[in-house]
């Protein structure tokens, strides 16, 4: 992203939320904030992380940001960007940037929502959720989120130490039920024996822990899983439960042929959309805000069988997720799409074309930067001297 700095824009924006890890959070932050950054706002930085992991790119700017001084009259907006629950700060006019995985929207969830002056959410499935439930004089803003297209391009060479003549799908996120860590594995073993030339990298963690225990957890439940669903054996299965530097990750990315992502509820998706700006097309839930960017031409579609509560079939250790309906992906449509991406290798390669063209083209964070930037002078201009 090359951003032309504006030195006559002396707009002052508190920005709260966290920034120092590799979580998709995280990213969504830094994408956003360093945008505005470069556009010349006048940031501040309220970090809700301490630990500053290696390699992370733009750490400097961003310990910067959160080395200037705050005073409890200065006349600014404030954007939180936070998981729920999430409270305003300081400042003239509070935004809630948030992401709502469900369909429906937990009363808790609102009730939030209704303590900003403005909410903005990344995608439509979010808007379409959100409006009719909080209140109506609040401003409700999609500002999506984006991808560093110079880092994450199709040009990028595969990890060597990775590489397989395999075909390779690939799952990357938290491993969780919400992301169908279920459906993934019974549909692997479903559609493919070990006698297949085929593998899954599962580049996952479990809730934020440690290499070690998430490598315990995630093959204690994929052992649970084959028992479940009487599976005797499975395809190659390569778990990396590693945080790779923001340098190191495209090229762990572009080991895969196709993404495999079943998920039950997403505000974004990122690591699908990373792959798909690589030219790796992904199989995922065509309900989401996977869904802005993810279409036919370019990827392929997994229906939503129906919409069910999510805890009534795992435990849920978020608040907002209890008693809410989330996606329930159709599996033989899963595995159909796993096997037509596997057997028509040409048809692949096109819409690995035709994503990372689509993601150029429309969701750099440049798209998104300036999407943000038109909303806030917006804000400004109908809410004289906040800026």
């Amino acid at each position: 992203m090359i951003f032309k700095r504006n030195q006559q824009r002396p707009s002052k924006l508190i920005w709260f939320g966290p920034v120092f890890s590799y979580s998709g959070f995280a990213q969504h932050n830094r994408g956003i904030l360093l945008g505005l950054d470069r556009l010349g706002y006048n940031c501040y930085l309220v970090p809700s992380e301490t630990h500053i992991p290696e390699g992370l790119k733009d750490k400097e700017r961003l310990k910067e940001l959160a080395q200037k001084k705050i005073t409890p009259d200065i006349e600014a907006i404030c954007i939180n960007l936070i998981p729920p629950p999430a409270l305003p700060l300081w400042g003239k006019y509070t935004i809630l940037y948030t992401t709502l995985e469900s369909k429906t929207v937990h009363e808790g969830f609102i009730n939030r929502c209704n303590q900003y002056d403005e909410v903005w959410v990344p995608c439509k499935d979010n808007f379409e959720s959100l409006r009719p439930v909080i209140n109506k004089t609040i401003p409700l803003k999609i500002v999506p989120e984006g991808v560093d297209t110079i880092i994450w391009n199709p040009m990028t060479i595969r990890n060597r130490q990775y590489i397989s003549d395999k075909f390779t799908f690939m799952f990357s996120g938290d491993w969780s039920y919400r992301k169908g860590n279920d459906l993934l594995i019974k549909a692997f073993g479903t559609v493919f024996s070990k006698n297949d030339n085929v593998r899954l990298i599962l580049h996952a963690h479990y809730q934020g822990n440690d290499k070690d225990k998430s490598i315990k957890r995630i093959l204690e439940e994929i052992s649970y899983y084959m028992k479940m669903f009487n599976m005797k054996s499975l395809p190659e299965i390569v778990l990396m439960c590693d945080h790779f530097s923001d340098a190191e990750l495209p090229s762990i990315y572009k080991l895969a042929d196709v993404g495999l992502f079943p998920t039950r509820g997403e505000a974004w998706l990122l690591p699908a959309i990373q792959m798909m700006s690589l030219g790796v097309p992904v199989i995922t839930t065509a309900y989401g805000g996977q869904t802005d960017f993810a279409k036919d031409f370019c990827s392929y579609q997994v229906k939503v069988k129906e919409f069910r509560q999510m805890d009534k079939y795992c435990q849920c250790d978020v608040d907002f997720y209890r008693g809410q309906m989330f996606a329930e992906p159709d599996f033989d449509a899963l595995c159909k799409q796993i096997k037509h991406a596997y057997m028509n290798r040409i048809e692949l390669m096109n819409k690995g074309r035709s994503s990372a063209l689509e993601i150029a083209e429309k969701f750099d964070w440049e798209d998104s930067v300036l999407i943000a930037d038109k909303q806030l002078k917006e804000i400004n201009s109908m809410h004289k001297g906040l800026l």
